[in-house]
């Protein structure tokens, strides 16, 4: 079993997808550019930690685009994103509150 913090780990398939607290990985090859929506930010996200993990084929062609909620920040940012372009890219996040997200 794998766990962040108490949170889970959550298979993505070739898909757009909402984000979860804890470890999102896809489970095969993407086929288009894809994105995972971090949820609002507040204060019950702060302190928990939003894993990023991107497939194998993925590059700046097939990207995995990690997207804020309109109006939200990443990094002091407002409607920043994240763009994995690397196979086996990862990114972690961490929620700040009402503000938005931290990279870690």
């Amino acid at each position: 079993k794998i766990s962040v913090g108490g949170a889970g780990a959550f298979p993505l398939s070739d898909a757009d997808h909402n984000l979860s607290g804890g470890i999102n990985f896809f489970t095969g090859s993407i086929t288009a550019a894809r994105t995972g929506s971090l949820p609002a930010a507040s204060s019950d996200y702060a302190g928990i930690q939003f894993i990023v993990k991107a497939p194998s084929n993925c590059s700046n062609l097939l990207p995995v685009v990690v997207q804020p909620a309109s109006g939200e920040r990443i990094d002091g940012v407002q409607n920043n994103q994240l763009r994995l372009e690397s196979p086996h890219a990862a990114v972690t996040l961490v929620g700040v509150g009402a503000t938005g997200w931290a990279i870690i």
